[in-house]
């Protein structure tokens, strides 16, 4: 017989003997838990580079359909147009019905030219049913339609675009998505004064894009399927040999970390030179399909005046019609007109057209026979006077040739646009993988120990990174997408209207940080963490929804509410639960995982919005927030705990009145807040939040442009800010640090002074200086704390009001850059805010310092 104890699940037999219990092994293994973590991990990677990537193809299929939809809208409207400078009258157009069906038949014709292949798009069978073309007057009433009931009805006001009175360029090459159709709108202007008269509305149903995105994302995923297959193999068969090499039981963390990033990095370069390679196959595809249309309504239109008894050397306007053609064009490099010996007539480039039979051809001229002869990227047709067979494209040369030849630079471009994307969704993607990596480690070491329910301090990171990539996903557009809703505010001027969303954020992010600190102390951390999610969720989701400037301010408001209560309830988890010697960490692995979230999350939040407009990715942030939301309920429930009540004793006196006034107005102190922290915080938030995405949008650069730029500065906080405190923390004066940061910051400004011209790398070089800058701000904290005000006050209290003090600086910084920006240049305002900033750092440096206002540590 054996005696059991309950308690300890010992047990006896009758000799008295102790059996040890049995124990019992896990439901899966620790090396099963890592292959899965590994594949868990390869999959997001990937799955985060395909997001992106498919979001990229998506705007260039629609891109290249709508362009090629333009070039026959175009010919549409230089018709229109002729008749109408020949006394035609728009509401009484004779003949527009059928020049209306003929380009709907040339919309869904499929052009054959021998030397071409079968295209992506031409796979996609555009139906007549599924294409409508209409003309509109200016207020949006269609009066003519190929599709009858259309007519009498009007168009969205939203794709009618802002035309002027005088605008006669008809250039225009936007496109909206209205429903479940694609419209594109070309203004008609008429008249000698060229006046603006209505627009042509092509309309084409989003389901042949449907189809085409659908056989484009079916191709992608057996290449993805295959990447993730031989990559989830290699490091199945890498993290088995190194489990196997150590036995002891030991966890081999920085070799199974080394092991992941090797696999999942290649798997992405892969993923990505794959990616880039189809990019550029289907650009030639769909550009050599628009460069036949081009050129067979070219060599049509040329076979209509020599039908009429013309020559090839006096061809009406022909100049002029290549002219508007290459111009819609950007993709194609010139466009030729050869005689039938093959010296050239005419020929257009970006440059303009040149009539050989003006400007007698030297030897140089263009020959038909030194054209570019690569299949992929020219095109050559026959011109002849008669054809025998309707619908067929002769090669003859009777008459002469059409070349026309796609532009290597434009391709090179896109590429190169391609390959920026590519490296900063790798970038991505790695500090992506860096905080899911720690997370996957917390849980396989948590689901090892036997005391699961012991609080990680570490826990913090990942969710501050989740936190901070779903909150800082609006931050490269936030004033870009204000001036598209703008309108006036409170009678204030524009420039200031677009920097109010980041100061009505700021503002209340800095009211509700205080709040959320004394509701930290009296309930625990959890109630306001969780609460500000959802308020910020909120407002993400209301800003998608905003309708107008007046309620997407209101949204930005709840967003910053929420940021406060909980980007300080992230502090307050590890002062709550971290042991003292432990409490310096926790806080500097939680700031890592926030500005990698702010990195990843801003450079993600800036191609998806060059890919799906600016609401959906305010929608996007939101749905992160809400499953940050879920994530910390599941993973860190047991750590959410109400203040334990201490012994009286124990409790420290509470904050006086007086010593808040004596913490303020101690010189050194209003020193520090008045010369430094807020004229940086001025500087960070109006350069880098506010003038970067206006300036740089202003000067062309695409939003993924932008996103990556904002990168540099959370780079600097977290590569260089590290090395920077461990130097500078061998020093007791930490005085001459901050007036180096500010030196920084005012270089920033003056950089861009002097060499602004230089444009992207010119703001690039002034971000990555208030990056520097900003990599000091440890010091600013640690000279705080030097004084025996701070320490009466309470070093949490001291720089909790410290740093909501600084943010009025925030607040203020975009209402500032846009003051100045109205009654000041803009090169004059930013020498202007640099000077300032300059003459406050050296003032702060001539502050005396009081020697008995200092704390003595360390026998200083």
């Amino acid at each position: 017989m054996i005696i059991k104890c309950e308690k300890c699940k010992a047990a006896f037999d009758f000799d008295n003997n102790f059996i040890l219990p049995k124990k019992r092994k896990p439901m899966f293994s620790r090396r099963f838990k890592l292959n899965i973590a590994a594949l868990f991990l390869l999959l997001l990677a990937m799955g985060f580079n395909a997001l992106l990537s498919m979001s990229s193809l998506e705007k260039l299929y629609v891109e290249s359909i709508v362009s090629k939809y333009q070039v026959i809208g175009k010919d549409l409207q230089r018709n229109i147009q002729k008749g109408l400078r020949f006394g035609k009258s728009m509401t009484k157009y004779v003949g527009i019905d059928r020049m209306l069906e003929d380009t709907v038949l040339n919309i869904t014709r499929k052009i054959d030219v021998n030397g071409t292949r079968k295209s992506l798009a031409g796979g996609t069978k555009v139906l007549e049913k599924d294409v409508a073309v209409s003309i509109c007057l200016p207020g949006g009433n269609i009066i003519y339609s190929t599709d009858k009931n259309s007519v009498t009805t009007y168009a969205p006001e939203s794709v009618l675009g802002d035309y002027h009175a005088d605008n006669s360029k008809s250039a225009s090459c936007d496109y909206i998505k209205y429903q479940e159709n694609y419209w594109i709108s070309l203004p008609v202007s008429g008249g000698l004064k060229k006046k603006y008269i209505g627009n042509i509305l092509i309309v084409f149903n989003e389901k042949p894009v449907k189809m085409l995105l659908h056989s484009v994302f079916q191709k992608n995923l057996y290449t993805i399927i295959f990447i993730v297959v031989c990559g989830f193999i290699l490091m199945t068969f890498f993290l088995n040999l190194i489990a196997n090499k150590n036995s002891d039981g030991k966890f081999p963390k920085f070799k199974i970390t080394v092991v992941m990033f090797i696999v999942i990095g290649m798997s992405q370069i892969v993923f990505s030179i794959l990616n880039l390679n189809g990019f550029k196959n289907y650009y030639l595809e769909i550009n050599r399909e628009k460069m036949v249309l081009l050129a067979t309504m070219l060599k049509e239109d040329v076979e209509f005046f020599l039908s009429k008894g013309l020559s090839m050397e006096k061809l009406y306007k022909i100049d002029a019609l290549m002219e508007e053609m290459i111009a819609a064009s950007p993709e194609l490099d010139n466009i030729t007109i050869f005689n039938d010996k093959g010296f050239a007539l005419y020929k257009a480039t970006k440059k303009g057209v040149v009539d050989f039979n003006k400007n007698k051809p030297d030897d140089d001229s263009p020959n038909v026979t030194n054209t570019d002869k690569d299949p992929k990227y020219s095109l050559l047709l026959g011109i002849v006077k008669n054809k025998k067979l309707e619908g067929y494209i002769s090669t003859s040369t009777d008459e002469g040739y059409i070349s026309a030849n796609i532009s290597r630079k434009v391709l090179a471009d896109k590429l190169k646009t391609i390959v920026f994307d590519s490296a900063t969704v790798l970038i991505i993607s790695i500090l992506f993988f860096v905080e899911m990596l720690i997370l996957t480690f917390q849980y396989i070491e948590k689901s090892a120990k036997k005391n699961r329910n012991k609080v990680n301090i570490l826990a913090m990171r990942p969710v501050a990174f989740m936190f901070f990539f779903g909150i800082d996903i609006s931050i490269s557009f936030l004033p870009l997408h204000m001036e598209k809703l703008y309108e006036p505010v409170f009678g204030l001027p524009k420039d200031i209207v677009i920097g109010l969303p980041i100061s009505i954020q700021m503002f209340f992010t800095a009211i509700f940080i205080l709040i959320s600190g004394i509701w930290c102390d009296r309930r625990g951390w959890h109630e306001p963490f969780l609460t500000g999610l959802v308020l910020s969720s909120i407002g993400f989701i209301y800003s998608w929804l905003a309708p107008d400037a007046i309620h997407f301010l209101f949204s930005l408001g709840l967003v910053g509410i929420g940021y406060g209560l909980s980007l300080m309830s992230c502090q307050g988890y590890i002062l709550a639960h971290a042991e003292p010697e432990k409490k310096a960490l926790g806080i500097a692995q939680m700031i890592a995982g926030i500005y990698a979230g702010s990195i990843c999350g801003g450079a993600a939040g800036g191609m998806l919005a060059d890919r799906i407009g600016y609401p959906p990715v305010f929608c996007i942030g939101g749905i992160i927030l809400l499953f940050v939301i879920v994530y910390t309920i599941a993973t860190m429930r047991h750590a959410m705990q109400k203040p334990e009540k201490r012994e009286k004793q124990e409790i420290r006196k509470s904050v006086g009145f007086m010593q808040i006034i004596r913490f303020l107005f101690n010189p050194s102190i209003m020193g520090l807040i008045l010369l430094s922290g807020i004229p940086f915080a001025i500087a960070m938030v109006g350069f880098l939040n506010y003038f970067s995405p206006i300036h740089l949008n202003s000067i062309g650069a695409s939003k993924s442009d932008i996103g990556r730029i904002l990168m540099v500065y959370g780079i600097c906080l977290i590569y260089i800010s590290p090395l920077l405190t461990k130097y500078v923390d061998k020093f007791s004066n930490k005085k001459i640090f901050i007036g180096i940061s500010g030196f920084l910051g005012a270089l920033a400004f003056i950089n861009y002074y002097y060499w602004g011209s230089y444009g992207i790398m010119a703001v690039a070089f002034s971000i990555f200086l208030l990056g520097l800058s900003a990599s000091f701000i440890p010091c600013r904290n640690a000279y705080l704390l030097t004084f025996s005000v701070s320490q009466d006050l309470g070093e949490g209290e001291a720089i909790g009001l410290f740093n909501s003090l600084v943010r009025t600086g925030q607040v203020i910084g975009p209402l500032l850059f846009g003051w100045l920006f109205i009654n000041f240049e803009t090169h004059n305002g930013i020498v202007i805010l640099g000077s300032a900033y300059l003459l406050l750092t050296i003032l702060f440096l001539l502050i005396p310092v009081e020697r008995n206002a200092m704390t003595i540590k360390n026998g200083r």
